[in-house]
């Protein structure tokens, strides 16, 4: 139902304002009161949009395959921030039961206009029964939607949820679980997000896992709410006299799994993405 018009309808012209504005602060009242389900801070992962990469965020109604017979319709929540964190943009998609999306970012920022190559994108979805005891006993409402990467070739990256964004402490140090071989390396680079309400200063590292000696270091700072690129061009030769290396960064991520996206790149622009 459309408030705004049914009350434009049965009142006078010269009380309706008032009378909304007056209807919508006991509407705050109410669910303040009665909050209904818990919802969890927005769930984080990274877009990449350039004319190499697209990215597609793939959401499902995760409730209905948890309880398919219960109505948990309801619709997801998107919003998209400049590489920057200091603007966005949001959108709305309606999931009943059963129900997934596969959503193509590219078209989103042409659609809004969005000047940005890369950034966060979060996603919450409500269940559109928010007083439902059903819906209650499912307890926090965390979707955790994938995000797919595609280049011009159709091949395809996928990673899984990165973080949430909400006020946080950094994680303690860091150290990658994948071991990356230089053997016909060209470049290494990655997209580092920082779902975090501050600003945040780190540096990324590189260690011969042979010897445990660390070759060489980067330093940076990110924004808050924002994604940077760091490549690592300029140190591949010196890189690739070590045959394994792995990355780590003793300052810590800016959140709890805010794991960056590292690309290995080869000959022929042939390269691999992974959530390190």
């Amino acid at each position: 139902m459309n408030i705004r018009l049914f009350i434009k309808n049965l009142f006078p012209k010269k009380y309706t304002k008032k009378i909304y504005k007056v209807f919508k602060f006991f509407i705050r009242i109410f669910k303040y009161t009665f909050q209904g389900y818990d919802v969890n801070d927005p769930v984080v992962q990274i877009y990449i949009c350039n004319k190499d990469i697209r990215s597609y965020l793939s959401v499902n109604n995760f409730l209905s395959y948890f309880s398919p017979t219960i109505n948990s319709n309801g619709f997801i929540k998107i919003t998209l921030y400049s590489n920057d964190g200091k603007k966005k943009i949001s959108e709305r998609y309606k999931l009943r039961n059963l129900e997934t999306e596969y959503i193509d970012i590219s078209k989103i920022l042409k659609k809004c206009n969005f000047d940005s190559e890369f950034g966060i994108i979060t996603s919450v979805f409500y269940p559109s029964s928010r007083y439902s005891k059903k819906i209650l006993e499912f307890g926090t409402i965390s979707n955790q939607p994938y995000i797919f990467y595609r280049d011009k070739n159709q091949s395809m990256g996928m990673v899984h949820s990165l973080s949430t964004l909400c006020g946080q402490s950094p994680s303690p140090k860091w150290k990658s679980n994948q071991l990356i071989t230089t053997e016909k390396l060209d470049n290494l680079f990655l997209y580092q997000c920082n779902p975090s309400f501050n600003d945040f200063k780190l540096t990324y590292s590189f260690v011969d896992i042979e010897k445990n000696y660390t070759i060489t270091s980067t330093s940076v700072e990110i924004p808050k709410k924002g994604v940077i690129k760091v490549s690592f061009k300029d140190k591949i030769k010196l890189l690739k006299d070590y045959k394994y290396i792995q990355l780590y960064c003793n300052s810590g991520l800016p959140s709890c799994n805010s794991k960056p996206l590292l690309f290995r790149e080869y000959k022929k622009g042939l390269y691999t993405i992974s959530h390190t």
